[in-house]
């Protein structure tokens, strides 16, 4: 009896032993959730127009946190949905989009304003006649004639009046079609330029995006290309008023379909390319005041020739504004 008591608790001790082993193991392998320490988003501000959409992009970190999902909210449906990240414009007004994930959160204010359509004019000569201009499926297709280079009316285009007043807010919108023959030109300036006035018709501003290409030094040398805006209140050493093209900082030109944007608010003028900003600067009048209403007066497409003639295609520039 004693004997087989003794086997017994052998065996008790055994299985005792196997299950504190397998317990062990079993906690030795159990992985701690990790928790979200931070979200953020790709944008905290965005301005859209009534039906516009936006992709918003939620970045949970640790990278292996244990749950990053991502639920997405809107403070106000009735000015901005958000489906899993994807943001539309629904009515003027204010919303938060809140990007969350376990107990942290990110948030992105999204401005909707509506904007009013300007009427554009009938499209006239401007320094020079090009050799064909031709709009058609919302492009304008501008090609040059030959004109000797170095001068004023080697400037060829066409400009267009806007119908409207001035205003706090306002925004001409255009594409240009940089394609690989125009990028291995030797020689290229082609722009689209506001006259930019105050309420009485007076000149304030000649806001210029332009794609150039200089000519080169010689036939070994590289091509110099750049997106520029053009500063009308440049001074040169003299003290003269005399403006210059300065070129765009970190933002190389490449092949394809570009959006050319120059916009005023909040008494600036800003100039963009694809979204980027490459000037941004206030509107003064002659007396050095920041000026807070001011037009787009004229619309103007145009291409330097430098002696031979290019085709270049653009967008036909839409006009919208806010309505004070």
């Amino acid at each position: 009896m004693k004997k087989l008591l003794g086997v017994l608790l052998a065996l008790v001790m055994v299985f005792g032993c196997v299950a504190m082993v397998a317990c062990n193991e079993e906690e030795e392998g159990k992985t701690e959730d990790v928790a979200v320490a931070v979200v953020t988003l790709n944008k905290n501000k965005a301005e859209l127009e009534v039906g516009e959409e936006l992709e918003l992009t939620a970045t949970v970190s640790p990278a292996n946190a244990t749950d990053k999902t991502v639920t997405w909210s809107t403070s106000a449906e009735t000015v901005a949905t958000v489906e899993s990240g994807k943001v539309k414009a629904i009515s003027e007004g204010v919303a938060t989009i809140t990007a969350k994930a376990g107990d942290k959160s990110a948030t992105c204010e999204v401005t909707v304003v509506g904007y009013t359509a300007a009427t554009l004019g009938e499209w006239v000569s401007d320094r020079t006649e090009p050799k064909e201009w031709k709009e058609e499926g919302g492009k304008i297709t501008l090609t040059t004639s030959e004109s000797p280079s170095n001068n004023w009316y080697s400037w060829q285009g066409r400009k267009a009046a806007v119908d409207m007043g001035a205003v706090s807010e306002w925004k001409v919108e255009t594409t240009f079609e940089l394609t690989g023959e125009v990028m291995a030109r030797d020689g290229v300036r082609t722009s689209i330029w506001l006259n930019v006035q105050d309420a009485q018709g007076t000149t304030l501003d000649w806001a210029i995006a332009q794609y150039f290409c200089d000519i080169k030094a010689d036939e070994n040398a590289a091509l110099v290309q750049n997106w520029q805006w053009w500063d009308s209140a440049y001074a040169n050493e003299q003290g003269q008023v005399v403006g210059r093209f300065n070129n765009a900082e970190n933002l190389a030109p490449t092949e394809g379909t570009h959006a050319l944007t120059i916009a005023f608010a909040n008494g600036t003028i800003s100039v963009s390319v694809d979204g980027q900003v490459i000037a941004s600067y206030e509107l003064k009048d002659a007396q050095g005041a920041t000026v807070t209403a001011s037009k787009p007066a004229e619309v103007i497409l145009q291409s330097y020739s430098y002696g031979e003639e290019y085709t270049v295609v653009f967008g036909v520039p839409t006009v919208k504004y806010l309505a004070d």
